[in-house]
């Protein structure tokens, strides 16, 4: 299975230099790869976009970069701050059919059994327009083959009508239209918790608690 990380903006700092090698020991009967700039260019060359990703500001291209890793590379993809403490079959294995406050997911329906997308579930309470559910966050994913290419596709039809020098901030590439996404039964997905790959979590350690808050960008 191939595992991916991203880094952008030139030398890989030593503690997250020392993440990725943690990750490669753990899981050495998995292919487990580092992208970095010109290799991210590449892959938005080869999807078309390249134009459209040199635009964007920092947090949209590290966040198109992911979608894009997995789109060529379908597998796990890990932020490089995380910090493993074992391999990642155990965490595939391990998912969750609730959440915060036993309410499940999408809208109090069972998390679907044949996932094409896994990533964390957060505790912000997205309600809109009489929508409910919990975002989807995006430093930990696991995509099959054809989920991302779904992601990015949704990502640039909202891209179509928003300027490039507007105040979003993180979007469109990023948890919202992830969530959008999968709420609107676009991914079949299901989701890890915190407790899983968070603070002090089961699997691994997000050092980065930061939580999006949906009601200020969309």
């Amino acid at each position: 299975m191939n595992i991916s990380f991203v880094w952008i903006g030139g030398n890989v700092p030593s503690s997250f230099l020392k993440n990725y090698k943690t990750a490669v020991n753990l899981n050495s009967h998995h292919s487990v790869r580092l992208f970095q700039d010109a290799d991210i260019e590449h892959l938005a060359k080869l999807y078309n976009i390249l134009d459209i990703y040199q635009k964007l500001n920092l947090v949209n291209r590290v966040n198109l970069a992911k979608y894009l890793v997995l789109h060529y590379y379908p597998g796990v993809y890990s932020d490089i701050d995380i910090r493993w403490k074992v391999g990642v079959d155990g965490l595939l294995n391990d998912l969750p059919t609730t959440f915060y406050n036993k309410a499940y997911w999408p809208n109090h329906f069972m998390s679907d059994n044949n996932p094409e997308w896994i990533s964390c579930v957060r505790p912000y309470i997205w309600d809109k327009e009489e929508e409910y559910c919990y975002t989807f966050d995006d430093h930990l994913i696991y995509a099959g083959d054809g989920a991302s290419k779904k992601l990015i596709d949704f990502c640039l039809s909202r891209l179509a009508s928003r300027d490039f020098f507007s105040n979003f901030f993180f979007e469109p590439f990023g948890p919202i239209s992830i969530t959008k996404l999968i709420y609107n039964k676009g991914l079949r997905a299901r989701g890890w918790n915190d407790k899983q790959v968070q603070a002090n979590g089961i699997y691994c350690i997000h050092d980065s608690t930061r939580l999006w808050d949906p009601t200020k960008i969309l």
